[in-house]
């Protein structure tokens, strides 16, 4: 029986060590990706104005500029992963969407990182930043996709 659960801790221990790498300054850099949509500047900015109340349970609170001569929306907004043991690593960021005519670019920066209870708390696990990247990949993948199916609702 003490061999069975030496051999689990064992086990649990060697797998919690082979999913870390050591996070790099690039893994921790701003996240920015630019993609081109159908539009012009005026209807993306709308759209994107409306994708975020749509999406974010206080539009109000998470904008902090909204600029519409300029094509560009800053706000601020929370993102969740899941840790090792099960935590639950809540990152704190800011986005600007810049806007042109046929382009939008988002970026992802100012990352603040924290879990309830443990005040302080820093990852340097360069898989969890891997995950919150592609967690911003697939915000930004939902904005787009908001725009496309809207722009195809608009007809009616």
């Amino acid at each position: 029986m003490s061999h069975s659960i030496i051999c689990v801790l064992f086990v649990s221990i060697l797998g919690c060590a082979g999913t870390y790498q050591k996070a790099t300054p690039e893994n921790k850099a701003p996240y920015q990706d630019t993609r081109e949509v159908e539009g012009s500047k005026d209807e993306l900015f709308l759209r994107t104005r409306r994708w975020m109340a749509e999406t974010f349970r206080s539009s109000k609170a998470v904008i902090e500029l909204e600029d519409k001569e300029n094509g560009q929306i800053i706000g601020n907004t929370s993102l969740s992963i899941k840790g090792g043991l099960g935590i639950t690593i809540y990152f704190d960021m800011t986005i600007v969407i810049d806007i042109k005519d046929g382009k939008i670019r988002l970026t992802a920066k100012n990352f603040e990182e924290s879990v309830p209870g443990l005040p302080g708390f820093k990852t340097d696990n360069a898989l969890q930043w891997q995950d919150l990247k592609g967690k911003i990949r697939v915000m930004f993948d939902d904005l787009l996709y908001f725009i496309q199916e809207n722009r195809k609702n608009d007809v009616w």
